[in-house]
């Protein structure tokens, strides 16, 4: 149990420098003559990975009974095409590719050039296979070779089409943002006196924020009040935080400004926890009333309509067809567990690609430092900022925001090696 609870503490912390390996990680690793940094790293790397299995387990065998449950399915054959029964197996193969990505990538966990390109096998796959459907038209899916199918199906069969990969596609588009801010935060938790990843942050939070907003749009207009609205709000706000309090991020590293980033990172965290608490209240309080369903034909030939009620989250339809759900307990777990395995891994694959930007930053900029051309074209555009950047046009320059560290900062990256 103490295991479990060591790898969640590592996930939700975001200063991976302060990451130290159990005694047995630190055997593998120091076998392996991997400098203290990337100790750090790697340790925060496998926590995330081990603790992705469980739910993307899950989620692999849904996918792998969805498969089964179409494969079996004689109507479908009927009405769908060799090409639609084949994108429509895709999908489902997605998580076990991820699946499968994230336990050769812990196999060789102390090997990070192996690791990374396991896993972005993986990952990869798991986010192409789902897209390559939603690319095709109905067109290249359904066939009605009896011509039994009016063209009023098939335009509803188009529109439920359309809102179930909007809906199956959801997890995928939102740890896109989501898992780049959470890795460019780590990654400054890891290398404090680079800006690299604190840019990248700030920029990445708006896109999040945006994503978001666009996912809770439609469900504001079918079914919003002003629980939901407020919810929404704060999820969207989070983000921003990054961006208005940016100057936190992007400055030095001393004990004042992690004291305020600690600051702001608890403010986050109210705000999406407040926000999700909220979402709660909607799901279980919310009903849709007075839903027109299709129209029945009784034994006169009169043609009646009937409504339907339709809460939020339930078990099922109810059986006298009073009251609907719109999602299930079981949807909603399929699309958590989905979620947060994405987040997890994702967050890894986005950490790698900052981590490696922000060494080969620093070496590019090292290097640039000797030119006294470059630095006069930026002491030129001292202007943007308000602030000296350049503190000297002799080759010695001091960052009045930022200088190296005898005893580590930026030095640190002398003890990275991140080259293929």
């Amino acid at each position: 149990m103490s295991c479990i609870a060591l790898h969640v503490r590592r996930i939700f912390g975001w200063r991976l420098a302060n990451i130290k390996p159990s005694e047995k990680e630190a055997k593998v690793l120091d076998s392996n003559n991997t400098p203290n940094v990337m100790q750090s790293y790697l340790v925060w790397r496998r926590s995330s990975m081990f603790l992705s299995l469980p739910v993307m387990l899950y989620v692999a065998i849904s996918g792998f009974i969805n498969l089964s449950s179409l494969i079996r399915d004689t109507d479908a054959a009927e009405i769908l095409t060799r090409t639609g029964i084949f994108l429509y197996m895709l999908p489902n193969l997605a998580d076990a590719a991820l699946f499968l990505g994230v336990i050769a990538a812990l196999c060789y966990w102390k090997e990070w050039h192996k690791t990374s390109r396991l896993l972005k096998y993986g990952w990869l796959a798991s986010t192409l296979l789902p897209l390559i459907p939603a690319l095709f038209p109905v067109d290249f899916i359904l066939h009605d070779p009896h011509g039994v199918i009016t063209k009023v199906e098939i335009y509803i069969f188009r529109v439920m089409l359309a809102l179930q990969y909007a809906f199956s596609l959801l997890p995928l588009i939102l740890t896109f943002p989501a898992s780049c801010v959470r890795a460019a935060l780590r990654i400054r938790g890891l290398i404090p006196d680079s800006s690299f990843s604190s840019w990248i942050l700030s920029i990445a939070a708006p896109f999040q924020s945006l994503l978001v907003l666009v996912a809770l749009v439609i469900i504001i207009q079918i079914m919003g009040n002003w629980i939901l609205i407020s919810g929404a709000f704060l999820m969207c706000l989070a983000p921003w935080m990054y961006v208005f309090r940016r100057n936190i991020y992007i400055s030095a590293s001393n004990d004042d400004n992690e004291k305020k980033i600690d600051r702001n990172q608890k403010i986050i965290m109210c705000m999406n926890i407040s926000s999700l608490f909220l979402l709660v209240i909607w799901a279980h309080t919310f009903t849709l009333k007075g839903v027109p369903q299709f129209v029945v034909v009784d034994e006169s030939g009169s043609a009646i309509y009937y409504e339907v009620d339709y809460q939020v989250l339930g078990l099922d339809i109810d059986p006298n067809k009073s009251v609907g759900v719109v999602f299930t307990y079981a949807d909603l777990f399929q699309f958590l567990f989905e979620y947060i395995g994405r987040l997890l891994v994702s967050t890894v694959v986005f950490g790698d690609t900052i981590l490696c930007m922000t060494v080969e930053d620093f070496w590019h900029n090292h290097s640039r430092h000797t030119s006294k051309r470059i630095q006069d074209t930026f002491k030129s555009l001292e202007y943007i900022t308000n602030r000296k950047l350049a503190a000297s046009v002799e080759g010695d320059v001091e960052s009045q925001d930022r200088t190296p560290d005898a005893e580590g900062g930026i030095c640190m990256f002398h003890d990275v090696d991140l080259s293929t």
